[in-house]
């Protein structure tokens, strides 16, 4: 297997990601990785966010969705600056 190699847990708590892998799964500064732990067994997988042809298809439903539910822009404004207004409160 050419993904295998060894790395060390540093005092702080990081991983290093050894630089054939890092290339090899063409990681990048910043990637998400979503991480499992059982036992002593660690799973790491790289989260990574819709296509934009996914994307697009997220978007279509939603404003199909507010259609439906005859929401307007001012509607989707006011929820907009509730959320912002909540958020500065905490």
């Amino acid at each position: 297997m050419e993904n295998i190699d060894f790395t060390r847990l540093s005092s702080k708590g990081q991983i290093v990601v050894p630089r054939r892998i890092r290339e090899r799964l063409r990681l990048a500064n910043g990637d998400l990785f979503l991480i499992f732990g059982s036992d002593d067994t660690l799973v790491l997988k790289r989260m990574e966010g819709p296509s934009l042809a996914e994307f697009n298809g997220i978007l279509a439903s939603a404003r199909k969705s507010a259609k439906k539910a005859a929401l307007t822009r001012q509607d989707l404004e006011k929820a907009i600056q509730a959320v912002r207004h909540n958020k500065r409160k905490k």
